[in-house]
């Protein structure tokens, strides 16, 4: 939806609401006061046309507007003629119920917040509570952390609008990348690296009529906002909203989730100060591994001056969960010198002896390559309000099942590696190993060329996340491109050119080794595991959109909570690439005492079946083996 329909800058900006109250009586000390018979009439305006507000223009349908008044002379911390009365925007300002004008010359003081808050100022208090959302990555919760006053004094009953304009009493942070040589900024956007301000205040105090913020508490990881965009060979676009607040690069830090690569960069003392913003450049390179942060500020929305310096490299001592993105793989490993300690997996869980079916991330020790799978800390269940993170998972190997122990605390949004190796979630820094973290994916190297692959845990089993996309065997052999069957199908792979989807016959499996080193083309008892830990529910492996066959049949559900990313890409047929969005199939090769032989059926996942479906290897009538996709899994 274009927001900017539903705006306008204050210039043009005038809601005229004919706010017909009730009839209402305050007292104000011994004085009656009652009400006259002219409604009170408002235009409302955010101050500069540039602001934090989503639309970066006004308001929008749905916000909702908090308003005093006072008789001019009177605290609003005693007698309100109006108290907290809400105003919502629906192209104009609709108030919840209906006032009037005190009677007489009596004149008022008006004083409005936004957002919203149903339970207003206490009694004799001036105090509002606010905060800012630590995801501010969707454009609700952005517009949510904005927070907006404006005050009009000593208005006379009239018929003339009260025009109140609204100011930004929070602060905001806008991230740039810059690139240094060597770095495509190109590649940089289609990575679409993650944001996020470490270490901010969240919750505060703030004082209608001081203005003065205080009892900052909440120090929490911000998630930015914003879309990437290309700006004089830059990256502009991310921005947070935090409180206002005292900032240093003890206490607080930008960190950069690249390509699978977390990067972090402190912040330089700074004071962040009400209604203005900093720009923050940041100067990144994949080739050193290390940052430059530049901080200038703009008071009132006007001129940039350079402000501070930083810098940042991938060490760090705190692992923040926030900056995990997870999209260059479902798995992150953690490492010391050069060495993996730890893993983190965002998974699904499904438990025999608990109540938990949820996707959540994990995180395990890791000795000497190998994951210890019994000693996992749910660090936080996707999705969940309840203070039941920080519990165990526990993984059987042989029967692929998982125990698991509920937690008790909130989401552990940081954590640390003890120098003994342990997994610990609050500690002195000088007790903790400085680490990196870096994306966990498989490197396919053929014939001097590399080939990464995305990787995803489920139960005990590590699986490809995308399908393979070899034209050689592991040995380096060519395997020849195909483009029709026939019958004594020779082998070969088949490419979508549209797509770039990768199709391999069965004859292909059979003459060579296709799978990557230490991984293999998955056996049927590795489906039949996979089938029963999560209860034979396609659903948790498919993703994207499918379509029903000549709208034929019941759409099955499609969640994805397992990270799995089964597409329907179809398979290829005597015709070509066909039937893609209805279904997709991997192969299946078993070993046998004569060697390696393809089973009569291998898996299929269907748009109409909620279940995994085991069907045919062979094509249809044909003497030759059907021509679909290989997802591979770790030996």
């Amino acid at each position: 939806m274009d927001k900017q329909k539903h705006l306008k800058t204050l210039s043009s900006q005038s809601f005229l609401i004919a706010v017909l109250f009730s009839a209402c009586v305050n007292q104000i000390e011994t004085e009656i006061v009652k009400e006259s018979s002219i409604p009170i009439n408002f235009s409302a305006g955010i101050k500069q046309a540039v602001s934090t507000r989503v639309t970066d223009a006004g308001f929008e349908n749905g916000d909702k507007i908090g308003l005093f008044a006072t008789l001019t002379g009177t605290s609003l911390g005693t007698e309100r003629y109006i108290d907290n009365l809400s105003l919502e925007y629906n192209s104009i300002l609709v108030p919840e119920k209906t006032v009037f004008y005190p009677e007489g010359n009596a004149a008022l003081d008006f004083t409005a917040y936004y957002p919203y808050q149903q339970d207003g100022l206490q009694i004799g208090s001036t105090v509002l509570p606010i905060s800012v959302q630590t995801d501010q990555s969707t454009a609700k919760n952005h517009s949510a952390s904005d927070f907006l006053v404006a005050t009009q004094n000593n208005i006379s009953s009239s018929n003339e609008v009260v025009s109140l304009s609204f100011r930004h009493r929070l602060s905001k942070l806008k991230v740039t990348l810059v690139p240094q040589e060597g770095e495509n900024l190109e590649e940089m956007l289609k990575s679409s690296p993650k944001i996020v301000a470490s270490g901010f205040f969240t919750k505060a105090d703030y004082d209608l009529i001081s203005g003065e913020i205080s009892n900052t508490s909440a120090a929490a990881d911000i998630i930015a906002s914003g879309e990437w965009a290309q700006a004089d060979e830059t990256l502009v676009g991310k921005e947070i909203i935090v409180i206002p607040q005292h900032a240093d690069a003890d206490n607080q830090s930008i960190i950069i989730e690249w390509n699978g690569g977390i990067y972090t960069c402190p912040i330089s003392k700074i004071d962040l100060e009400s209604n203005t913003q900093r720009v923050i450049k940041i100067a990144i390179s994949q080739a050193d591994h290390t940052l430059a942060g530049i901080v200038g500020e703009i008071e009132s929305w006007g001129t940039e001056t350079t402000q501070e310096d930083g810098k940042g490299d991938l060490q760090t001592n705190e692992i923040h969960t926030s900056a995990l993105s997870f999209n260059t793989s479902n798995i992150y490993r953690i490492y010391h010198q050069g060495r993996a300690i730890a893993e983190i997996c965002k998974e699904y869980l499904q438990a025999e002896n608990a109540p938990i079916a949820s996707q959540a991330i994990v995180v395990y020790p890791v000795m000497n390559e190998r994951t210890d799978l019994t000693a996992g800390t749910v660090l936080q269940l996707c999705g969940e309000s309840r203070n039941l993170h920080g519990g165990t998972a526990s993984w059987d190997t042989a029967a692929n099942t998982l125990t698991y122990t509920a937690g008790t605390s909130a989401p552990i949004e940081k954590f640390y590696i003890s120098k003994s190796g342990k997994i610990i979630t609050a500690t002195n820094l000088e007790e903790t190993q400085s680490v990196n973290i870096s994306k966990y994916v498989l490197h396919d190297v053929r014939q001097s060329k590399s080939q990464a692959y995305a990787l995803v845990k489920i139960g005990t089993q590590y699986w490809m996340r995308e399908e393979l996309k070899a034209t050689c065997y592991q040995d380096g052999t060519e395997i020849k491109r195909q483009t029709t069957l026939t019958d004594h199908s020779e082998t070969g792979y088949y490419l979508s050119d549209e797509y770039g989807f990768y199709f391999y016959n069965g004859e292909t499996l059979l003459k060579g080794n296709l799978a990557p080193q230490g991984w293999r083309v998955p056996q049927t008892e590795d489906w039949k595991k996979m089938q029963t830990y999560l209860k034979d529910e396609a659903a948790l492996l498919k993703a994207g959109t499918w379509e029903l066959l000549e709208g034929k049949g019941t759409l099955a559900a499609v969640s994805n909570l397992t990270g799995f990313n089964a597409y329907p890409i179809g398979m290829w047929r005597e015709s070509g690439h066909k039937i893609d969005n209805y279904m997709t199939g991997y192969w299946t090769l078993d070993e046998e005492e004569g060697g390696k032989v393809i089973p009569a059926q291998t898996i299929f996942l269907t748009a109409d079946a909620p279940q995994f479906v085991f069907s045919d290897s062979q094509a249809s009538g044909k003497n030759y083996l059907k021509v679909i996709s290989i997802r591979c899994i770790k030996e």
